[in-house]
């Protein structure tokens, strides 16, 4: 049965890692990226599997892609900062 199983809750809100308070909260680069990705708005971020990616999910295509303007300019050397859209339909 999916998470969200009879309750009022966007997709979004099913995803859980539960290393990401424990990973965000150990390490400053990270929190700052998380905090960028928030104070933009993100619908959603969240830490991919134990710390290798972020990821950032916005309303629109012109968000994303000033959002990633944004973490390039605060994320240190070594990020790799993308954009792809989801496809209502696909699964």
């Amino acid at each position: 049965m999916p998470c969200c199983a009879g309750k009022n809750l966007h997709l979004l809100d099913c995803f859980i890692n539960d290393f990401e308070p424990v990973v965000v909260g150990q390490n400053e680069e990270l929190a700052q990226v998380f905090d960028v990705l928030r104070r933009c708005d993100a619908a959603r971020v969240m830490l991919a599997g134990s710390g290798s990616a972020v990821l950032g999910f916005m309303p629109s295509v012109a968000q994303a892609l000033h959002l990633a303007g944004l973490v390039k300019r605060h994320a240190g050397e070594g990020w790799f900062i993308a954009t792809t859209t989801l496809q209502p339909g696909l699964n």
